[in-house]
């Protein structure tokens, strides 16, 4: 009964020690939403467009502003994210596919668009920063780990 206890009271002390964690992460502005698109799904994907390296990405903090272009224009010059960015993707799903599931942006055919992290992994995990890229070269931004975006290009 004693392990038993000691089992239990140390999945609890862990279960705390991350909740307070999370707890202690800075707070996101929440960004813009952008309006929801025609529900009607796209009939096939769009070839991929040439894609120009953002002319002004305004998120409010110029450090943020960096570390997205410098995602981006990993993203257009290579097909990846920077090293130590990881790619993302639906657990169980296509690495680096973004499946669009709470229909926010823009509805197209799967494999569409696809998604990275902002920041390299840190020590309290990805966060909720991402990025969204479709084939035809629009960039979404999402600080809230996908309730809102922002297009940045």
């Amino acid at each position: 009964m004693k392990k038993f206890l000691a089992v239990v009271l140390a999945a609890l002390a862990s279960f705390l020690l991350v909740a307070v964690r999370h707890l202690e992460r800075p707070t996101e502005p929440a960004p813009a939403s952008i309006p929801h698109a025609d529900p009607r799904p796209a009939t096939a994907p769009a070839a991929p467009a040439p894609r120009a390296a953002p002319t002004s990405i305004s998120l409010g903090d110029p450090a943020l502003e960096r570390q997205v272009a410098l995602v981006i224009e990993s993203m257009d010059r290579t097909g990846h994210p920077p090293q130590g960015v990881a790619q993302g993707g639906r657990r169980g799903g296509t690495r680096g596919v973004f499946e669009n599931v709470e229909g926010r942006l823009p509805r197209q055919a799967g494999g569409y668009y696809t998604e990275t992290d902002v920041w390299p992994r840190g020590a309290g995990g990805r966060g909720a920063r991402r990025l969204i890229f479709g084939r035809g070269g629009e960039v979404y931004y999402t600080a809230d780990h996908y309730r809102t975006f922002v297009r940045v290009r």
